[in-house]
């Protein structure tokens, strides 16, 4: 069984008995293991003394091994100038749509239902923008009670 098996296994044991972590979320365990490391997710970064081997799995086909000491982000596009052409770095024009669902039920949890009238989803917001650029083009949020605009 890989590490994250065994970490599903006993997350499950620990709520089974009624225990709360700070940590159990079940799906996002590398955001957790980025966050934990000091490993960013977006941007450029070198990977440097890593073994590669392409698997059969069509979920991940391609797999690094590498100390998490030689995953460095890059600081400066230039120093790599030699490897990629300066202008296709600077200007990644992938654009990301990011969006948070807030809901409330009755457990601890648990997705609110549909049909439930006593749970409901009370906020959706999204965003929309350059990878590259904290600046959003477009922000939406929709919730359940009547609010004032948002001036910005």
């Amino acid at each position: 069984m890989s590490d994250t098996g065994k970490r599903k296994t006993a997350i499950k044991a620990v709520q089974d008995n009624n225990y709360e972590t700070a940590s159990d979320d079940l799906y996002s365990f590398h955001r957790k293991v980025a966050r934990e490391n000091g490993i960013q997710l977006s941007g450029w970064s070198m990977l440097g003394n890593y073994m590669y081997k392409k698997r059969i799995d069509p979920l991940c086909p391609h797999t690094f091994y590498l100390s998490k000491k030689y995953f460095q982000p890059v600081k400066d596009l230039t120093t790599i100038t030699d490897h990629f052409p300066i202008s296709a770095l600077r200007r990644d024009r992938t654009v990301v749509l990011t969006w948070d669902i807030e809901t409330q039920s009755q457990e601890l949890g648990e997705f609110a239902e549909v049909l439930n009238l006593k749970q409901n989803v009370f906020m959706i917001c999204m965003t929309l923008h350059w990878k590259d650029d904290s600046k959003p083009l477009k922000q939406i949020c929709l919730v359940d009670i009547e609010t004032e605009p948002d001036p910005h």
